[in-house]
C-alpha cells in the first residue's frame, strides 16, 4: 500500500509518527478528527501478499502490534472523541485486535467443551461461527473476482484456519509490544510466480473523485504537536 497525503494536511495532524509500525492507521484516525477525509486511487500498487506462513506472520503481529499503539494514542484523552469517533475506533482497529486475540482461545474452549460432552452441542453458537466464516469467504470472492484473479476452492476451505493463526499472531505482537515496541519486521517481496499486471497510468476518467486543488501554503506557516521523526529499523 502506498499514501499520499497533502502537505498541509500531514502538518495540521502533527506529522508521521516514525514508532507507529502501523503509522497509516494512526494517522488516519488523527487526520479524520480534524475532518479530512481520504479516497482511494485507481493505479494498482502491485504489492505482494506473504506465500508461507512465518512471513505471514510476521506482518500480520506487526499490523496487530501497531493497532494496539494506535488505540493507546487515540485513548490518551478520550473525552475528546466524539461517539461517532469513538464507535468508529472500536469497530475498526478495537474489533480488529479483540477478534485476533479471543478467536483462538474461545474456539478452543468450545471444541474441548464439546468433545469433553461438559457442555451440549449448541447449534445457535455453531450457527453464528459458520456465517462469520461463511462471510470471510464471500469476502474474499468478491475481492478475487474484483482483482481479476483465478478462483480457488482450496483456499476458500483453508480460511478457517486463518483466524486461529490470528491469535497467534495477536499473542506474538503483545509480546514484542513489551520488549521491542518500535522493531518493525519487514515483509519481504519477489517470490510470487504470479504475472505483474499492467500498471495503469491515473487518469481523471479512472479515478474515484475529483483532481484536489494546487497546494497554497501561507508563509511561515507553523506547525503545532510535530512528532519527532525517526527511521524504521
Amino acid at each position: 500500500m502506498r499514501a499520499h497525503f497533502r502537505r498541509a494536511a500531514l502538518e495540521d495532524a502533527g506529522g508521521w509518527d516514525a514508532y507507529n509500525v502501523t503509522e497509516d492507521a494512526d494517522l488516519g484516525f488523527r487526520l479524520a478528527r480534524l475532518g479530512y477525509r481520504s479516497d482511494v486511487i485507481a493505479p494498482q500498487t502491485m504489492e505482494e501478499a506473504p506465500e508461507s506462513i512465518r512471513p505471514w506472520i510476521r506482518q500480520r503481529s506487526r499490523w496487530l502490534k501497531g493497532y494496539i499503539q494506535t488505540l493507546a494514542v487515540q485513548l490518551r484523552q478520550p473525552s475528546q472523541l466524539t461517539a461517532l469517533a469513538a464507535l468508529s475506533l472500536a469497530l475498526t482497529i478495537g474489533a480488529a485486535a479483540l477478534s485476533a486475540l479471543l478467536h483462538g482461545p474461545a474456539l478452543l474452549l468450545l471444541v474441548s467443551l464439546w468433545i469433553l460432552n461438559l457442555v451440549p452441542a449448541n447449534l445457535p453458537a455453531a450457527g453464528f461461527l459458520l456465517i462469520g466464516y461463511a462471510a470471510s469467504i464471500l469476502c474474499s470472492a468478491v475481492a478475487i473476482r474484483r482483482a481479476g484473479l483465478r478462483t480457488r476452492w482450496l483456499d476458500f476451505a483453508r480460511i478457517p484456519l486463518y483466524w486461529p493463526l490470528q491469535t497467534f499472531a495477536a499473542m506474538t505482537a503483545l509480546v514484542e509490544l513489551r520488549i521491542r515496541p518500535y522493531f518493525w519486521a519487514k515483509t519481504e517481496h519477489g517470490f510470487t510466480n504470479a504475472p505483474e499486471p499492467e500498471c495503469p497510468s491515473p487518469s481523471l476518467s479512472s479515478c474515484s473523485s475529483p483532481p484536489p486543488p494546487p497546494l497554497r501554503f501561507a508563509p511561515g506557516r507553523r506547525v503545532t504537536n510535530r512528532i519527532r521523526q525517526k527511521a524504521h529499523g
